[in-house]
């Protein structure tokens, strides 16, 4: 059980640096990039899994990306 234990407390210690990333991104675009890097190939792979075609997987990949960004940086009232 230490294992379950020691890796629900790695995810948990993962989503609360995720939580403290995007706090800074809202502040500063640059902080971003972080969440981008750690991020990319796992949804690019996702997106390439629904999507079947490489062409397709970047332009949804990218279309996501400029929503993101638009959301952290604009009114706090947007919805994604």
């Amino acid at each position: 059980m230490q294992g379950i234990s020691l890796a629900r407390h790695a995810a948990e210690a993962k989503t609360e640096d995720d939580a403290a990333l995007v706090a800074a991104a809202r502040r500063d675009p640059a902080a971003f990039a972080v969440l981008y890097r750690r991020y990319v190939t796992p949804v690019y792979r996702y997106l390439y899994s629904r999507v079947g075609n490489a062409t397709d997987a970047e332009e949804t990949h990218q279309g996501i990306t400029l929503r993101v960004l638009a959301v952290a940086h604009g009114p706090e009232e947007t919805a994604v």
